[in-house]
């Protein structure tokens, strides 16, 4: 028997070790058959008959192998270009997919062959439009893989953002120029060629050259700011604009700003995230808002600003009436800044979202703005208050400062601005009500002709005071002649 248990266990971990190798290569796990039913296929095996056991975390897709296998893409051979389709497929529910988001699997064995087999079945993809491949690590291995999905006419919209490319950039941006015409929204930001000017440099032109771009995501060093930022042109369709960690030079601030002022230019979101824009370009960009009558979401989280300088910002939203979504978290705004924002709560009922997360608000500037959304604002819908898909909190949990039952009733009254007005209005009257009748409370007990009980006052002899010495008065013994006032300090002589 000893010899059939050790031929047992070494048979065993080469099956372990084939296993492993063969999810390294792969990206796909492998599940043991634990029945002798499920290893011949047959449930109707004496017992067999119990439910299957397996782990709840078997059925969540793991790697990025069983991602796309979860998919259930068509299968088959594409015909290429120039030849008939060889078969007609049956199409099922499940492929009229418009949208593939398969994003975040960079610590989750990100593998080439899962990338093959998704691009074999979003060429058999009837309805597909977008595909978002964010956050998987993606680097210049997989750049056939990349490049075959930029050939793809029927996806318009590209998401790799967020991977570590370095040279695939130029090699994607040469494909933009040379080959692709039909992209419409791209974001490469995040990548490891931000660097590279002469990859971006390609890129820039290629995005050129596609007729209906209205969203770029690109981060630029240097002149190649000036030339991307002129991708804001007039009297063309919405155009959206991420410059995340890029450095902006004076012409690409000034273009940025005459395409905010300027009716004749149509840009809607604009992103300057990681910038560290200056004063100046502050300055010229608050001016410009003023006039703006297109740009619905500005991003200026995470650029070092302090409340004196988001002044001049707050200030041109009292005449800015276009303006939805305003995102300031990550910077260091306190409460002189809570205070700039509830007169702007209080006169702007265009708002919706303004993120001021991971500011350093304490609990009275978070006090007023409370004050402004309760009596003078029904329209602002989220102060940053969404869940962080990352670490799974509220991004108002970490305002620190403000304390934990400040943050909560921000969000009840978030919560009313969004569901229904009535009941912030009785919740106001309510509160009205009983401040009314503290204050006549309060005010009757200053009225001489209502009996008040009356506290007893202790006596306290002095032979007990002398016994102890903390509670003897305090006296001042410094001569009057040591007041700066009295002596010479403050003359001029």
């Amino acid at each position: 028997m000893s010899s059939v248990q050790n031929q047992l266990e070494e048979q065993k971990k080469i099956i372990e070790y084939l296993a492993s190798k063969y999810e390294k290569d792969t990206g796909r796990r492998i599940q043991m058959p634990s029945t002798l039913g499920q290893l011949l296929g047959d449930d109707s095996i004496v017992g067999d008959d119990k439910k299957s056991t397996e782990p709840d975390n078997l059925k969540i897709p793991q790697t990025f192998g069983e991602a796309v296998e979860f998919l259930r893409l068509p299968k088959g051979e594409a015909p290429k270009k120039g030849e008939r389709k060889k078969k007609e497929l049956t199409v099922q529910p499940h492929h009229m997919l418009e949208k593939i988001d398969l994003s975040g699997f960079r610590h989750k064995r990100f593998s080439r062959s899962g990338m093959k087999e998704l691009i074999e079945g979003l060429q058999l993809l009837p309805c597909i439009r977008t595909l978002c491949l964010r956050n998987n690590g993606i680097t210049d291995e997989c750049d056939r893989e990349i490049l075959e999905i930029f050939s793809i006419v029927k996806i318009r919209c590209i998401d790799l953002s967020k991977n570590n490319m370095v040279k695939l950039g130029g090699m994607i941006g040469k494909k933009l120029k040379d080959e692709v015409t039909h992209i419409q929204w791209i974001d490469l930001t995040q990548n490891d060629f931000f660097n590279d000017n002469p990859g971006n440099s390609l890129i820039v032109q290629g995005l050129k050259k596609q007729a209906n771009l209205v969203y770029v995501g690109l981060t630029v060093q240097g002149s190649l700011s000036d030339q991307l930022a002129k991708m804001i042109l007039p009297k063309k369709p919405a155009f959206n604009l991420n410059m995340r960690n890029s450095t902006l030079t004076k012409g690409a601030a000034d273009h940025i700003s005459k395409a905010v002022s300027n009716n004749d230019y149509y840009l809607t979101s604009l992103s300057l995230k990681f910038c560290f824009i200056s004063f100046e370009q502050l300055i010229e960009l608050s001016n410009s808002l003023r006039f703006n009558k297109t740009l619905v979401k500005l991003d200026l989280s995470s650029n070092a600003l302090k409340s004196c300088q988001v002044k001049f910002l707050l200030d041109s939203m009292m005449d800015n009436v276009c303006l939805t979504e305003l995102n300031l978290a990550s910077n260091f705004l306190d409460d002189e800044f809570a205070q700039d924002l509830s007169y702007v709560l209080e006169n702007n009922p265009v708002l919706y979202k303004v993120d001021i997360s991971r500011n350093p608000i304490g609990p009275a500037g978070a006090q007023i703005i409370l004050n402004a959304l309760l009596v003078s604002n029904e329209t602002l819908g989220s102060l940053g208050g969404d869940i962080d898909s990352d670490s799974g909190q509220g991004y108002l949990d970490q305002n620190v400062y403000m304390g934990v039952r400040i943050r909560e009733e921000l969000r009840q009254v978030l919560i009313l601005n969004n569901s229904s007005h009535d009941k912030k209005r009785i919740h106001m009257k309510e509160l009205q009500e009983h401040t009314k009748k503290t204050f006549q409370q309060e005010k009757n007990g200053d009225d001489p002709t209502v009996k008040m009980p009356q506290k007893k006052i202790y006596d306290i002899p002095a032979t007990q005071q002398a016994k102890y010495p903390l509670l003897k008065p305090v006296t001042f013994t410094n001569p009057q002649e040591d007041d700066y006032l009295n002596s010479l300090t403050w003359c001029l002589k």
